[in-house]
């Protein structure tokens, strides 16, 4: 193997030692130092007489997305097992629009204790007794992104997939085989991609005549990689991610509300393995009783197509393999030079969330149920602001003239 290749497969190794500690502590690094308008102004102003290229890249940002998911899911004593099949549209600052169409699988074990019983139609839920679920699931499944110069192509893509709603989870099998088949002409995805992972999931629900009350959790770990088909570009990434909701409904009052967290480290590579840029991000947000919140991303991309920079990535990835002090030192360098020498994007979101379905669930010494349900979740851009290495945080105007 060439010394190129071994240090591309050093690389896709020892990223997956950094990306759990990079989660736990990469947001606090990437606080905002200046965020002032009238130091922006200036600091533009500055720029422009001295002919410094100090303003961050141009890269479209996504100002308002739309995601619809169709799942199904059978329960039947301790096994169970689902399907997914969603849409996503987000569209762009520079006015076109990216169209995923994801499918996934999952199955997986779960244990329930307790005597209950959950009965959902449409966007109400009725529940009785109660009961304690514990899940540990496997999934995996893939998709494929399309860009599309405006909304009416986004459209006509869509329509063309056969991805516009009635029963897609139930026909998409039989559409991907006509597709691969050649019985039915689709266009080319820009983007394909393949994931898998785990999920462990802890429901609790307790209904009485005096009280309503239940609790979720949500845990997940996964990993994939990406194929820009038109760069010939190939991103290999990890994630995890944790959400927890709880609702309470009493004589008192009813409360509810939720708390998600996002972090994932990607290294994309060139057709020849060559690395080009090493990616951290973290998200963090919020859900009130109307399922509506706000998300905040922070995204830190280092470029390492210069030798020295990669060379010192690749050193500061083996220092996270020797454990001990050592660890922690590489982890404080990496940290520091994703912030000293990257490029920090920051993004904030308002969000909304529905779901609606029909289903049910009894527990008694085990689970039977079945539940088809529909999500919507919908974001809107509400603030964006970039920054280069060594200088201000700068607002993305051009992205909040694009909502």
């Amino acid at each position: 193997m060439s010394e190129r290749g071994q240090a591309t497969v050093e690389y896709l190794g020892l990223i997956a030692l950094v990306a759990a500690l990079l989660v736990a502590g990469g947001i606090a690094v990437f606080a905002p130092a200046l965020t002032e308008r009238v130091v922006e102004g200036f600091r533009r102003a500055l720029c422009a007489v001295t002919g410094a290229a100090c303003d961050p890249g141009r890269e479209p940002c996504v100002v308002a997305s739309e995601e619809v998911r169709d799942r199904g899911e059978v329960t039947g004593l301790v096994i169970r097992v689902g399907r997914d099949h969603a849409v996503l549209r987000e569209r762009r600052s520079d006015g076109s629009v990216l169209v995923t169409v994801i499918d996934g699988l999952d199955a997986g074990v779960e244990v329930a204790g307790g005597i209950g019983g959950t009965l959902r139609v449409g966007r109400r839920g009725l529940g009785a007794g109660g009961a304690l679920r514990g899940a540990l699931i496997a999934e995996g499944g893939g998709g494929r992104t399309w860009l599309a110069r405006d909304d009416r192509e986004a459209d006509a893509i869509v329509a063309a997939i056969g991805s516009d709603g009635r029963l897609r989870w139930l026909t998409a099998p039989y559409r991907a085989v006509g597709g691969a088949l050649g019985l039915r002409e689709e266009p080319e995805a820009t983007e394909v991609y393949l994931e898998g992972g785990l999920r462990a999931r802890g429901a609790g629900e307790l209904a009485l005549p005096e009280v309503d009350a239940q609790l979720h959790a949500v845990f997940a770990r996964a990993g994939g990689v990406r194929w820009n088909r038109r760069s010939d570009e190939r991103t290999f990434y990890l994630a995890r991610s944790g959400e927890l909701a709880g609702a309470l409904a009493s004589a008192l009052g009813d409360v509810a509300g939720g708390v998600q967290g996002e972090g994932r480290l990607a290294l994309t590579i060139d057709r020849r393995g060559r690395p080009l840029r090493l990616t951290a991000l973290g998200a963090y947000g919020r859900s009130d009783a109307r399922d509506r919140g706000r998300r905040t991303e922070l995204e830190a991309t280092l470029d390492l197509r210069d030798p020295a920079r990669a060379a010192a990535v690749r050193a500061l990835l083996l220092g996270l393999a020797t454990g001990g002090a050592a660890r922690g030192a590489a982890l404080h360098g990496l940290l520091a030079l994703l912030r000293a020498e990257g490029r920090t994007d920051r993004r904030v979101y308002a969000t909304a969330h529905d779901d609606t379905g029909l289903g049910g669930r009894l527990t008694a010494l085990g689970a039977l149920g079945a539940d088809a349900l529909r999500s919507t979740t919908g974001t809107r851009l509400l603030d964006a602001a970039s920054r280069n290495p060594g200088g201000p945080w700068l607002r993305r105007d051009d992205c909040l003239a694009g909502r």
